[in-house]
């Protein structure tokens, strides 16, 4: 008991400490390497903060995407029931399509951003809340989450920033968060052997961190935002 103690106050701490530095980062960086790559300090900015936001929606959606019938399992449906319900993930992925086209098509993309990073953490609340009972919606709302990601990542930095060196900026935007990606299976199935379904508080305050991300991030900046790229 006291290991595992010593264990929850070192990842609380060091996630207490990640929390901070991310959004404190990106402040102090932007100067210095908007001097280094000639971009203005505004634009370099805004991409750190892509950066961080897809860092964490990575993270999310590669590790539950690993993991999702262990924490099915975990919140304590057989083994049977979890790997079925876990399949639905990918026809509420395939169906997150179909409602950007239908509906969110007509609104900002900063909304169908804010959905896909709420998408996790309802469902996430779902199933903490209702036990495997809840594990449907939790599959339905965590795959239609990403699924909406997926346009994001296109759509949201088309927005912000237009077409001019598209395939550059989104390759240097994209990069931590592959990054992230592939170490998330390995992190999250430590954190899940130890803490059961309770690592869903993890991954929904991740998600959430997300959703704040957002908040800093305006539309309206993007005409200003696009004179500042240098040809």
């Amino acid at each position: 008991m006291k290991s595992r103690t010593s264990i929850v106050i070192a990842l609380g701490t060091a996630q207490t400490l990640a929390w901070a530095s991310s959004f404190y980062l990106p402040v102090m960086l932007a100067a210095p390497m908007a001097r280094e790559l000639g971009l203005a300090r505004m634009l370099l900015l805004v991409m750190l903060l892509f950066m961080l936001l897809f860092m964490l929606m990575g993270f999310i959606s590669t590790a539950i995407a690993t993991h999702l019938p262990a924490l099915i399992q975990a919140s304590g449906a057989t083994l049977g029931t979890a790997v079925a319900v876990a399949a639905l993930a990918g026809p509420a992925q395939v169906a997150s399509p179909l409602v950007e086209l239908g509906v969110l098509n007509r609104f900002s993309p900063l909304l169908t951003a804010r959905l896909a990073t709420l998408g996790h953490p309802l469902g996430a609340a779902c199933l903490l809340l209702g036990g495997p009972a809840a594990a449907v919606p939790f599959v339905v709302l965590h795959g239609l989450g990403n699924g909406l990601l997926t346009i994001v990542r296109g759509t949201l930095p088309l927005a912000l920033f237009g077409a001019q060196s598209y395939g550059a900026r989104q390759g240097w935007i994209a990069l931590p968060g592959r990054l992230v990606g592939a170490l998330s299976p390995w992190l999250l199935g430590l954190v899940l052997e130890r803490r059961g379904v309770a690592t869903l508080w993890l991954t929904g305050v991740l998600g959430l961190g997300a959703l704040a991300t957002l908040s800093l991030l305006r539309l309206p900046a993007a005409a200003s935002l696009r004179s500042t790229v240098k040809a």
